[in-house]
């Protein structure tokens, strides 16, 4: 991930990305042991201001992990009913 250039690149591959949905990466990425709730990844990709219904993060997330496997396997963890976390192939 280069924060810089809002850019992800996955074994060479570029992976593309919304600015919404790098956001949503990065607070993953920040804290791949961490079980992101859905407010929580609202609160780190949206503005405070914004109106946004929990499974909008769903949505997005699934775009993020569609984007990903193009080069390689699924790397975002879903915890039923709590949310989302980063796991890496070293664990």
């Amino acid at each position: 991930m280069n924060l810089g250039r809002l850019r992800v690149e996955r074994d060479g591959h570029l992976v593309l990305l919304s600015a919404l949905q790098f956001r949503l990466l990065l607070c993953l990425m920040r804290a791949p042991d961490v079980v992101h709730t859905r407010d929580d990844l609202i609160a780190a990709a949206w503005p405070p201001d914004a109106e946004v219904e929990p499974r909008t993060v769903d949505i997005h997330i699934g775009h993020i992990r569609r984007a990903m496997k193009r080069a390689g396997a699924d790397v975002i963890r879903t915890v039923r009913s709590v949310g989302y976390a980063l796991y890496l192939s070293s664990h």
